[in-house]
């Protein structure tokens, strides 16, 4: 992650479907990466699990009732195949 930029304060890796991935961010300054940004942590994901990635900056990254929040995320989206 610092490689790519070291603006990212929480992440948070969502694996869609079979082969994509969504990266949810919030940043240091609260500002969106810049594209160089993003494309750098794109392949940086890609490399690293073999999943396309689309980088997302959010605002807010809930944190959990034990004070920390998942950097992994299942995804609870309905895939249309008849499974939650």
């Amino acid at each position: 992650m610092a490689a790519a930029t070291p603006r990212v304060f929480l992440h948070q890796l969502r694996v869609t479907g079979e082969t994509a991935a969504e990266l949810h961010c919030t940043t240091f300054d609260g500002a969106p990466l810049r594209p160089a940004e993003t494309a750098a942590l794109e392949d940086g994901v890609r490399e690293l699990t073999g999943r396309r990635c689309r980088v997302e900056h959010r605002a807010h990254i809930a944190i959990g009732k034990s004070g920390k929040h998942a950097w992994l995320a299942e995804d609870l989206r309905p895939t249309g195949r008849g499974e939650p």
